[in-house]
């Protein structure tokens, strides 16, 4: 059977996709420049993995991008000339706002349908039904298809960078609430009190227990650091482009870069 499906970057994120779509019986190809680290993994989830893009873009419909989205722009603007008419472009890497109104350009200089798409939830737990968030020229029409596909689909608007954009503003308060518990803690095992702190705000805060979601928030941010810090430099340049004071996000991008730089020390 011919692939279809394309994935654009193997990493923990596209291994998650693909695994979701070759285990409902889908052909997936994917396509990365570290093919030699991801060839055995690719091979346990059934997907074909090409570190040529030419061989790699032979048979895909249908492209999902999931690189950092420091390139994702570089990516897109890499891609796009060398499809036809028939292939679709759909980003997913949370990239800015202004760059997918960039690369939705060159994919229309170049005859090509392109989606920006945001990831709302955990690729991971969810892998290819988790909750995404389409805008574009053409996003109605595309996210049937992605839905007969069994991908959880929202369309929120017609202009490329609106998905990314709620990604983003969606990040102001979970990123800003990450920053927030790493400074608390710093402070209550300063005075050794953080069993104490942490009880008595689990009387009044969140329904299934703050304590619950204050462990899994860190487990995530150790895990993650680099893609969450990645994404709140993302969030503090969108703020400041469109002439807003970025208070608590430079604050949470501070906190994070350091979180980070104590975890690579």
């Amino acid at each position: 059977m011919a692939d279809k499906i394309g994935i654009i970057g193997f990493g923990e994120a596209g291994q998650a996709v693909a695994g979701g779509f070759t285990e409902e019986g889908n052909s997936v190809a994917a396509y990365d420049l570290q093919y030699n680290k991801y060839l055995e993994r690719a091979e346990e989830l059934q997907v074909n993995l090409f570190d040529n893009k030419d061989e790699f873009l032979k048979n895909v419909n249908i492209l999902f991008s999931l690189v950092p989205c420091s390139v994702s722009l570089a990516v897109a603007e890499e891609f796009i000339p060398l499809l036809d008419s028939r292939k679709i472009f759909i980003e997913l890497s949370a990239s800015f706002p202004d760059d997918m109104e960039k690369a939705s350009q060159i994919a229309d200089n170049n005859g090509i349908d392109f989606i920006d798409g945001a990831i709302m939830g955990s690729v991971i737990n969810f892998k290819h039904k988790v909750p995404i968030f389409l805008s574009g020229k053409k996003s109605v029409e595309i996210s049937k298809d992605l839905k007969k596909l069994g991908m959880n689909i929202e369309v929120i608007g017609d202009k490329a960078g609106q998905a990314s954009a709620s990604k983003l503003c969606r990040s102001i308060y979970t990123k800003g609430t990450e920053a927030l518990l790493v400074e608390l803690l710093k402070v209550t095992e300063h005075f050794d009190i953080t069993d104490t702190v942490l009880n008595s705000i689990d009387k009044t805060w969140y329904l299934n227990g703050f304590r619950a979601e204050a462990e899994r928030l860190f487990k995530s941010t150790e895990k993650h650091i680099e893609r969450k810090h990645a994404e709140v430099v993302n969030v503090v340049k969108m703020i400041k482009d469109i002439g807003v004071e970025a208070y608590m996000s430079q604050a949470a991008e501070t906190v994070l870069n350091q979180k980070k730089d104590n975890l690579t020390k």
